[in-house]
């Protein structure tokens, strides 16, 4: 029954990954370097326009829950804050609005620099700490 199980997980968990590559793939298929590189200022904005939604919704909801539930202490949340960065749902998204969608090109190009700065500095956090061979 666990090797049932278990082949089943990998089914889905090989599903995810070729989904999440599909999504990306799209994305790079409809992104223009040259253009996120000239809205650098506006990628800014919104990376931190996303952050700081992020930390208003986990530090000001999680004590009103913490009321009714069990308390998540404050280093949690400050995980849960960088814990949460996926791409391939907003790039997904983005990629559904029509062609005839007012600035879908921005929202595109927004989208990925954000997508992008998430993976790479979630990526570089979440880096398990190296053993120093000397010591």
């Amino acid at each position: 029954m666990l090797a049932h199980v278990l082949r089943w997980s990998q089914f889905w968990a090989y599903i995810s990954f070729v989904m999440n590559s599909l999504v990306f793939l799209l994305i790079g298929l409809e992104i223009h370097v040259r253009e996120l590189l000239q809205n650098w200022a506006s990628v800014l904005l919104a990376i931190g326009a996303v952050f700081l939604g992020r930390a208003f919704s986990i530090y000001l909801l999680v004590p009103l829950s913490n009321r009714f539930a069990e308390k998540m202490p404050l280093r949690w949340q400050h995980v849960a804050v960088w814990g949460g960065l996926r791409g391939a749902l907003a790039l997904a998204l983005a990629l559904s609005l029509t062609a005839a969608f007012p600035c879908r090109e921005q929202i595109l190009n927004l989208t990925f620099g954000v997508v992008i700065f998430s993976i790479s500095s979630a990526g570089t956090y979440n880096q398990a700490p190296r053993k120093n061979p000397q010591t």
